[in-house]
């Protein structure tokens, strides 16, 4: 008893000296087996969610409630797809819906599902073959460019609805606060130089071609190629190497996946989807560096994707670089306003930069988003308590707790909130709790 009432004062005093404990990484969550007809009633309903006009971001955060994980989605995929081939004229509408899925941009999942949509449209009815869309008109093509550390953006006026999502810089100084994974290809880039201005072309927009940096022997001497391959010359072996280096991913074997992405893009090096994934799996390596230039060809190629835009902000961050992190966040929102994984990154580096009531803000768009999003309220309650808003902080902790009741961080800083809230007795309970559930730690 005595000890622990040490270990309370102890707390105590760290907190009355501005000593804040800190933040671990994210609680990894548990991974749900599915069988083969959970996965086809869970993708069904994807299916459903998409024909009432979700967003790429509202499709995330359908993800991330559902906490599927891609590439053994992208797996039975593949194995419904064979299924579905057997009898194609009976599965017209469901095909419509799936290459609806692939014109969303979404990745993997997206990619696989247009694939074999189109595949069944094409024996049903070959002469109104569905062909592969860019969406270009999909997204604001974001004017940018790389030069020495930094990215420049050409233009004049700012976007005034995305201006509207913003608040005015404050100053305050908070400790680091976990940071997501972001959902998932890329090689060596020129560095970078200037600074980036987060906006998006506001009158005219720029074509893919006008904005991005060709491959050149000095940008990817790795990935040259005797003679480069087409699309339709090795499809399918091309697909089969980016679908197995992502399934590696998954499995975290890593250096198999590195050289199953390096192999397609030796065979062809223009392909965004495989440079971005390339990224994530450098970033898992510790390779941080090549992951941020990966991140950054994947932008060349496609200046719209938005998730290569949030990856390249997560791994400045880890650089050091929380201020240009925190601008290609910024233009990941331009391009996708309801991806709730971009409001939660954008909120820790805002919070990394002590622009607190920011955060806050930044973390409540990616729970109104996804309510069910552990790190988004989890890193709430840290903001909040940090800006001795007790009350608020202890609301985001009880929401966290209910979401992963068994994560030993959350019930720490819940006991913190409920100390200087003066519920004393409430506090040790919840600092007993944490201990049970990581005993190891003093």
């Amino acid at each position: 008893m005595l000890r622990r009432i040490i270990q309370f004062f102890k707390r105590l005093i760290q907190r009355l000296f501005g000593k804040q404990p800190t933040p671990p990484s994210p609680a990894s969550e548990t991974v749900i087996p599915r069988t083969d007809t959970e996965y086809e009633a869970l993708f069904l309903q994807l299916l459903d969610t998409v024909q009432q006009g979700s967003s790429r971001g509202q499709i995330k955060g359908w993800f991330i409630g559902h906490k599927v994980q891609e590439g053994e989605l992208v797996a039975w995929l593949e194995r419904f797809g064979t299924r579905l081939q057997e009898a194609p004229s009976q599965h017209e509408e469901l095909a419509q819906r799936m290459v609806r899925l692939g014109s969303l941009d979404i990745g993997p999942v997206g990619t696989v599902s247009g694939r074999i949509g189109r595949s069944l449209l094409e024996q049903i009815a070959p002469q109104t073959e569905t062909p592969i869309s860019e969406n270009p008109q999909s997204y604001p093509i974001i004017d940018a460019e790389f030069v020495g550390d930094g990215v420049t953006i050409s233009t004049e006026e700012v976007n005034q609805e995305v201006e509207e999502n913003y608040t005015p810089i404050t100053e305050e100084l908070v400790p680091v606060i976990q940071s997501d994974e972001p959902l998932a290809v890329e090689e060596n880039f020129a560095p970078i130089t200037e600074e980036l201005v987060p906006v998006i072309q506001s009158e005219e927009s720029l074509t893919v071609e006008e904005i991005s940096t060709p491959i050149t022997e000095e940008l990817a001497p790795v990935i040259q190629s005797e003679e480069s391959l087409t699309v339709e010359e090795d499809l399918p072996d091309i697909e089969g190497l980016f679908e197995q280096g992502i399934q590696q991913d998954e499995a975290e074997d890593f250096e198999a996946a590195l050289v199953s992405f390096e192999t397609v893009i030796q065979r062809q090096n223009d392909h965004a989807f495989v440079w971005f994934y390339r990224g994530n799996t450098l970033k898992s390596l510790g390779r941080i560096e090549e992951a941020l230039d990966s991140f950054e060809q994947a932008i060349r190629l496609r200046p719209e994707y938005a998730d290569a835009w949030n990856n390249r902000g997560s791994v400045l961050e880890l650089l050091g670089d929380t201020g240009e992190a925190l601008k290609s966040y910024e233009l990941a929102l331009q391009l996708e306003p309801n991806d709730p994984y971009v409001w939660n990154n954008r909120g820790n580096a805002l919070s990394d930069l002590g622009r607190l009531e920011e955060a806050v803000e930044s973390y409540g768009e990616a729970i109104k988003l996804e309510p069910h999003y552990f790190n988004a309220l989890y890193n709430q309650g840290i903001a909040l308590s940090n800006l001795n808003r007790s009350e608020e902080a202890l609301i985001s902790f009880n929401q966290a707790i209910e979401l992963q009741p068994n994560d030993p961080d959350g019930w720490y800083n819940l006991g913190l909130v409920l100390e200087d809230l003066g519920q004393t007795e409430e506090a040790i309970a919840a600092f007993e709790q944490a201990k049970q559930l990581q005993p190891d730690e003093d």
